[in-house]
């Protein structure tokens, strides 16, 4: 679709209004690097303006934010993508894929993985970097996120490889990811337990605090107690939030009196903003299950928001040891 002018700046002076009228950062207005960025785009605009162009000038502008729960994505509704496995290392994007030998991927449709990079750090909202380039090396399999970084897609999609033998092109076609398909048919929620190993392991790959949740849990704890299970180790890796609420209830079954889930943070109510000091939470424990042995949690780059929030607050209380990567962002 084709937007005029005065179209596509309505809908960015939108979006800087809500971010004015309700994000912490800008109670004072937009900070000084977010004004300029959309004064930049508003300069830019067009009689001839794509809705994909309008996305990708409102996402420079959230970018600016250097908040990674602002921002302006997408999701795919068929969820094919391109039947390759990448990850970003050192600036360069390595096939993972079996049979090709970590070849790098250095050019697609011609325009090379550098600018795609640069191009994508300007349009996405990160705090850090390597949960960017983690989710480069993920969303450029969308050929919908190939579009978002200027790849047009059409005509089809070419990758070019290069290995200490050369360099070689290959077209590539869409399929429906099977560890997609697999993934959507696991619970949200689950567990197993290693006796002979004395290990528990409960499995969270999103923060919804509901009756199943509960339930899982009980079970688990129930199962822990009546085993004598010595180690219990929560995996996080590939949650990317929700509901932090799910925290207290898995508090519930550790031997802690008090304890505090985030740190000092700022809300904001309308014209208000509220500072909360950090605080101490009365625990209210099933003594009958408590866990006594030694706990871990599992992260990831993928572990985000309420997940990140989950090990976080395992750790600054003192009641896990944390293995794994730094999670997606920065810590509340």
């Amino acid at each position: 679709a084709i937007l005029t002018k005065e179209e596509a700046s309505a809908d960015l002076a939108y979006l800087v209004d809500k971010l004015e009228e309700r994000h912490p950062a800008c109670i004072r207005g937009l900070p000084d690097e977010v004004r300029a960025q959309y004064e930049k785009e508003l300069a830019a605009l067009t009689d001839d303006m794509t809705v994909l162009q309008l996305w990708q000038a409102g996402a420079r502008v959230l970018a600016r934010m250097k908040d990674a729960h602002t921002a302006i994505g997408h999701r795919s509704i068929d969820y094919k993508r391109l039947p390759i496995k990448l990850e970003m290392t050192d600036d360069r994007l390595l096939c993972t894929s079996e049979g090709y030998d970590s070849a790098e991927i250095v050019r697609i449709n011609g325009i090379s993985v550098g600018e795609l990079y640069r191009r994508f750090l300007t349009q996405f909202s990160y705090e850090l970097e390597s949960y960017a380039s983690y989710c480069f090396s993920n969303y450029i399999r969308d050929p919908k996120y190939l579009e978002f970084v200027g790849v047009y897609t059409a005509s089809g999609i070419t990758f070019t490889f290069s290995n200490e033998k050369g360099e070689w092109e290959q077209s590539m076609a869409l399929e429906s990811p099977v560890e997609n398909a697999a993934a959507a048919e696991l619970p949200f929620v689950s567990y197993q337990i290693d006796e002979e190993n004395s290990i528990g392991i409960f499995t969270l790959r999103s923060c919804q605090i509901n009756d199943f949740y509960r339930e899982t849990l009980k079970k688990f704890f129930t199962e822990v107690k009546e085993l004598s299970i010595s180690y219990v180790a929560v995996d996080l890796r590939n949650n990317g939030g929700g509901n932090s609420q799910v925290i207290n209830e898995f508090l519930r079954y550790l031997e802690v009196d008090r304890y505090a889930v985030v740190g000092g943070m700022d809300v904001r109510y309308g014209p208000v903003l509220w500072h909360f000091e950090r605080k101490m939470t009365k625990n209210r424990p099933f003594e009958d299950l408590l866990f006594a042995g030694k706990l871990f949690a599992l992260t990831s780059t993928n572990t985000f928001s309420s997940a990140a929030m989950f090990a976080l607050t395992l750790l600054d209380n003192h009641l896990a040891e944390l293995i794994g990567e730094i999670p997606g962002n920065m810590p509340a």
